[in-house]
Order: C-alpha cells, then structure tokens, then sequence
C-alpha cells in the first residue's frame, strides 16, 4: 500500500513461493483438468454442454492459480495475471493433445504443435460436429476453436486475480479476508457525489445512516475490510443494488460499487460501527 493513495493497492510483493505455488498448482490442474475436458467434449455428444465445460475448466484451473498465489502471499498483478495466462494456454494445449488421442482412438498421441497444427487442419476440411443442421469447416471451426482457447485462457487469467484480489496487510503479512458488512441500508439518492465526498474526506454520511426496512426494494450496502492484528488497516467499500423485476416478475439485483477498499480511520470504523 503507497502513502498517498486514497484506495487500497497491492504492494507488487510476489513473494519467495508465490510462483512456485502458482506453476505447481496451475500446471498440475491443466494437466488433469484439460484431459478431462477433452474426454468430456469427445464423448458426450450434446455441443451446447461444450460452453460450460469449457468454463468449467478455465475457471478451475485460474481459481486453483490463485490459491497459489494466495497461499505464496504474492500482490503483484502482473505476475498473477502471466501465470494465469501460461497456464491457461497449457490448460487449452492439453485439451487438444487429449482430444486428438481419443479422436485417433488412441492411436495419435501428438505432443509436438507443429503435428498438433497439422492433424487440425486435416480435420478442419470437413469438420467433426454439427448443430441444427450446420457442420462448421476451415475458417469457421478454426474460429471456434479459437473461440474455446480465448475462454479458457481468459478465464484461467481473470479468476488467478480475482482470488487475491483483496487487501493485504503488509504490517501482519496476512491477506485481510474477514468483511463486516452494514445493511440493508436506504438507497444512495447520487452515487457519483458520494463518491466525491467520501473521497475528499467528507464523512458526514455516516451520520445518518437509515437502514431499509423493505428487503425487497433497492438498497445500499457497506462493508468494511480490517486486520484484526495491527488493528491498523481499514478498508471501506460502498455498493448500491437496486432491484428490479424481469419479465418473468422475478426479483433481479443490480449490484454497483461506489468505492472499493477506501483507506479508513480506526475512528472511522468506530464511528460506523456506532451507527449501524
């Protein structure tokens, strides 16, 4: 965290075995996890389940990166997004290794790209599944296929960071993963001139805090992030929900965060636990 700055920031910290946490669980995941993706694409025939399976493997193999990197204490984004990234693409790599294998039944382990590349491009010509009717080929399968990579590597990359996304209180060396949420409170009239309020300091909102009896209609909540060690880091983050109906007059949540991880006071935190 840099003096100065109004929001919480990761230090860039990586920590002695952060990436080794993160290379052993993420490649060990993709190894496992892309062939069981692959075997699961070939053998059930239902191609719209195609989506979530390929959800399903990035974004385990991208949770299981950011353990890593959670477990190795390490706050630099960048080397847990690159990570992610690699991993991510071994994750996509196996899967066609695996796929091709019980396509050949078994017969065609390609392990090399270039032969991997090759053997694609054959079965590009006339495709190997349709839906409703439609047999992609050439530049459309090779988009789809693409398509499929683009997920998994991106998810892989997206949840690595989303796990550690979250303050580190470099006092204690320890990620600050317990949250004291206030609310249902009434809803924020004007976002945006909160924002601006609390940001110059103004805190004269928590004064007055009214909470919302009806939990049905929207409302603001707050939640505070601490180190219960130091007791010297606050966090402050402020979000609006407002509630809708859809055309099934089903309730949905709109969720808006106003300020994330705000830098508080001690006093601060004591003045809003009093009014809640």
């Amino acid at each position: 965290m840099s003096q100065g700055n109004l929001y919480y920031k990761h230090s860039g910290a990586i920590g002695l075995m952060g990436p080794v946490y993160m290379l052993v669980f993420g490649v060990v995941s993709a190894v496992i996890l892309g062939a069981i993706y692959a075997y699961l694409i070939y053998y059930i025939p239902f191609i719209y389940l195609n989506f979530f399976f390929t959800l399903g493997c990035g974004g385990i193999v991208g949770y299981l990166v950011g353990l890593g990197a959670k477990l190795g204490k390490t706050r630099n984004p960048t080397v847990v997004v690159l990570i992610g990234l690699i991993v991510g693409l071994l994750a996509s790599y196996v899967g066609w290794v695996v796929w091709l294998y019980a396509l050949t039944e078994h017969q065609a382990l390609l392990l090399m790209p270039n032969e991997l590349l090759q053997f694609l491009g054959l079965i590009a010509v006339d495709g190997v599944w349709s839906l409703f009717g439609w047999t992609p080929t050439g530049m459309a399968l090779y988009a789809v296929w693409a398509l499929e990579a683009i997920m998994i590597v991106g998810l892989c990359a997206t949840l690595a960071w989303t796990v550690v996304n979250m303050p580190f209180c470099e006092r204690c060396t320890k990620w600050i993963d317990a949250e004291e949420s206030i609310g249902p409170l009434a809803p924020i009239a004007n976002p945006d001139e909160l924002k601006a309020q609390l940001e110059r300091g103004d805190y004269t909102f928590f004064d007055s805090l009214k909470k919302n009896t009806d939990a049905e209609s929207s409302h603001a909540k707050v939640s505070i992030r601490h180190c219960p060690g130091c007791l010297q880091a606050f966090f402050l983050s402020v979000k609006s929900v407002a509630v809708k109906l859809d055309s099934d007059k089903k309730k949905e949540e709109e969720e808006t965060t106003i300020i994330e991880n705000l830098i508080i006071s001690s006093d601060l935190h004591r003045r809003i636990k009093a009014q809640a």
